[in-house]
């Protein structure tokens, strides 16, 4: 009985692993990939003192 227990804990933390590693994958953006003549925000974060 216990070891039954112990390997329905372990599937469902698997299956739950894979769950979460399935959402974090759908959020990841990928990388822009900018070509040649592409127009793009040229955004200066520091700001010069005036």
């Amino acid at each position: 009985d216990l070891e039954i227990n112990r390997q329905k804990a372990k599937d469902n933390v698997t299956k739950a692993q894979e769950n979460q590693k399935r959402l974090h994958d759908l959020k990841i953006k990928k990388p822009i990939e900018y070509q040649i003549r592409d127009k793009v925000l040229l955004y200066k974060a520091a700001k010069e003192k005036t």
